[in-house]
């Protein structure tokens, strides 16, 4: 099974946890017409598979900051200022089974309609999309997080 998404032209890597990780935020940033957001850094470790403290100066080697910003304000708190992400996408194919999990998480959390009927709405407040990546974990991956 191969899951294909769309991640910005200033991505320089085809790493499938970092080609993630921007198609998440690119998809944020174009339903909700915001170009900053806070994403938590465990979110962040766990979508790219690195537990590194410096995960911010990894990113910024793979990526065009010129189009990205990334502000470290604690371990657990970052913002990403994303620019140009509307146009100039590539399309990047993922193919572990890792990657189809974690996406299935990540558009969940964007995407309140997957189990509901298509007449239902709700309101944008209601959708999951604060909901810890940790929280997942405990269920998906309980047998990798003991150690």
């Amino acid at each position: 099974m191969e899951i294909q998404i769309k991640v910005p032209n200033w991505v320089n890597t085809e790493d499938e946890g970092v080609c993630m990780l921007f198609a998440f935020l690119r998809k944020l940033c174009v339903e909700y017409e915001s170009s900053a957001l806070d994403v938590y850094g465990y979110d962040i470790r766990r979508i790219i598979g690195s537990e590194d403290d410096g995960v911010h100066l990894t990113l910024n080697e793979l990526i065009d900051t010129s189009y990205c910003k990334i502000a470290k304000l604690n371990r657990e708190h970052f913002v990403f200022k994303l620019r140009q992400y509307r146009t100039g996408v590539k399309t990047v194919t993922l193919k572990k089974h890792q990657s189809h999990i974690i996406w299935a998480y990540l558009a969940g959390c964007s995407n309140w309609n997957l189990t509901e009927p298509d007449n239902d709405t709700i309101r944008k407040d209601m959708r999951p999309h604060y909901t810890p990546m940790y929280r997942f974990d405990q269920e998906m991956f309980k047998s990798n997080t003991r150690k």
